[in-house]
């Protein structure tokens, strides 16, 4: 099992694949927390395999999501003609140039949704971007 642990202002809390769990703080607040009032949420997607009903899970006022290692494949793989469907969860995607030319493919062949970012481009989005960060 996989726990990311988060700390934010109020208090806090732990993501994992099922979902959003509360730790220390009151049920008022966790809440708040889930709907996203005000966060800006940078996810990070390493597996192909993963669905998309544990991004559904998280709520944030901006979502962006950063496809590194397997996840790559959500950006250049077509499943029966059709794109992935991550890519329709937020405007703001990203993959990492590295992971996509390590596995054999080109940035040419990233979807025209998704940006195509280099180490340093991640770190830009980590410090500037972002208020938090989660590795799913």
């Amino acid at each position: 099992m996989f726990d990311a642990r988060i700390n934010i202002r109020v208090g806090n809390f732990i993501l994992t694949k099922e979902g959003i769990t509360c730790y220390k703080i009151n049920l008022a607040v966790c809440k708040n927390l889930t709907k996203g009032e005000g966060m800006k949420l940078g996810v990070f997607v390493s597996d192909f395999a993963l669905t998309t009903d544990t991004l559904e899970r998280l709520k944030a006022d901006k979502l962006g999501i950063i496809l590194v290692q397997n996840g790559v494949y959500h950006a250049t793989t077509k499943e029966n003609g059709k794109a992935s469907s991550l890519l329709d969860k937020t405007p703001n995607l990203y993959a990492l140039s590295e992971d996509i030319q390590i596995r054999g493919m080109k940035d040419a062949d990233v979807d025209k949704r998704v940006k195509v970012v280099n180490y340093g481009d991640v770190v830009d989005l980590i410090f500037n971007e972002y208020d938090k960060i989660a590795w799913l």
